[in-house]
């Protein structure tokens, strides 16, 4: 029994740990090398083993109810139906690469035994309430010294340096208050935590990404709703809680603004903002026209950012349609989409291969039957947690990820689904 109650603990330290490493470090850590291979890739590599012991030994104990195991089944077995059909190499890293977004689900199951055997909400809670103030300052009020220092570090160990982009922001925002909003009518500290931090980090994902953004607001509007009552618990303490929120959101948008930090490295400023100075003349060609328009056939945006991603996802879908490939299996694992090959897409060092999009990469990887299973694996999560609790709010943590994935190569990344899956566990299982 004490050699048990060790090892949990000692179990316990080290996930804190890792995920300390990428809330973070984010992608820079998931980067670096470790045993000649980057941790992200044998992050992908551990959930392929699990997915392995998944079709083994797992699936028959229903931890997910009969409904969502079928369905995460049908996903494996349709990555190897499209394997034979687009002839891919089985033995390619880049065909595990280009499918990682199939084997980080079973992350999901890591969250799901973290929470059933090892005390590790208690202990991470405040480390995690800790880490959303130091991320706002490493990104916002960070010195060159610490900034350089970290540039240099990475550039040695790493394979790139790279701060926390909107999606990243979000996933932990989300994550960190997910946690601490089941705290909140055990004490005040909560109510405060959670008011004085959206007010610095709305501000951030304002500036940082407009999907990210949008999801945070909506995130933030919902949960305040959600714990009306105890946020609202009198007169004294919702004066409070406002002169805080407008304080701290005042306090960001002006650090922010005249903030030297964020906008000086194509590194720190992200994919998005590159995107932005490409297209500045689109934008201003197109001064005047409503928001989205047809022209040709096809569906742009006067707004050059979305606008680049329109164009892909359209490619795609073309592509797909009139080259010959199957839109029901997609292209397969083997090679880049083609869409990605047009110079202007890949960004300024021309390394760019993601879609910006979840659901078209899954689309275009695996065609409508892949992308079918994909959203009746969400459908059945969600309507055995409603069978079960009578409530859809397990969609308060899917929903907000999912639409800033929409718009984004989160997904696509390792760092930002093993995140989500674990604590979509956690939840899940929670409740479930």
């Amino acid at each position: 029994m004490k050699n048990k109650l060790i090892n949990s603990k000692i179990l316990s330290y080290l996930i804190l740990g890792f995920f300390t490493c990428i809330f973070l470090f984010v992608r820079s850590f998931m980067g670096m090398y470790l045993f000649n291979y980057r941790i992200g890739e044998l992050g992908v590599l551990f959930c392929l083993i699990l997915t392995g012991f998944y079709i083994l030994f797992i699936h028959r104990k229903k931890l997910l109810g009969n409904s969502v195991d079928l369905v995460y089944l049908l996903i494996i077995f349709s990555f190897f139906l499209i394997l034979i059909i687009s002839n891919s190499n089985i033995f390619d890293t880049y065909t595990f690469k280009s499918s990682s977004y199939i084997w980080t689900i079973s992350f999901i199951f890591v969250g799901i035994y973290i929470y059933k055997n090892v005390n590790f909400d208690e202990i991470s809670l405040n480390v995690f309430r800790l880490l959303l103030p130091i991320i706002y300052c490493l990104l916002v009020i960070t010195p060159p010294f610490i900034k350089e220092a970290l540039m240099n570090f990475f550039g040695d160990y790493s394979d790139k340096f790279e701060l926390h982009k909107g999606s990243d922001l979000l996933i932990i925002f989300v994550i960190v208050m997910m946690l601490n909003n089941e705290k909140l009518n055990k004490n005040r500290f909560g109510h405060y935590y959670f008011v004085t931090i959206s007010g610095l980090f709305i501000p951030l994902l304002m500036f940082k990404s407009r999907a990210a953004f949008i999801s945070v607001v909506a995130y933030f509007i919902i949960e305040v709703l959600r714990n009306k009552k105890n946020l609202f618990s009198n007169r004294k303490q919702i004066l409070t809680l406002f002169l805080l929120f407008t304080l701290f959101f005042g306090f960001s948008v002006s650090f922010i603004s005249n903030s030297q930090t964020l906008d000086k490295d194509d590194s720190i400023v992200g994919l998005a903002s590159i995107v932005e100075f490409r297209y500045q003349s689109y934008n201003e060609q197109n001064e005047g026209l409503p928001i989205f328009f047809v022209r040709d056939n096809r569906l742009y945006s006067a707004d050059g950012n979305l606008n680049w991603r329109l164009q892909i996802w359209q490619d795609v879908w073309h592509d797909l349609s009139n080259s010959g490939k199957s839109i029901l299996f997609g292209y397969g694992y083997k090679n880049k989409i083609p869409a990605m090959d047009i110079e202007e897409r890949q960004g300024i060092d021309l390394k760019n291969e993601n879609v910006h999009n979840n659901f078209v990469n899954i689309f275009a990887r695996g065609g409508l039957i892949q992308l079918f299973l994909f959203l009746s694996f969400y459908y059945f999560i969600v309507s055995t947690y409603k069978n079960k609790y009578g409530n859809y709010s397990i969609l308060i943590y899917i929903l907000p990820i999912l639409f800033c994935a929409f718009f984004d190569a989160a997904m696509e990344n390792a760092h930002f689904p093993l995140l989500y899956y674990f604590f979509l566990g956690r939840l899940y299982i929670k409740e479930y």
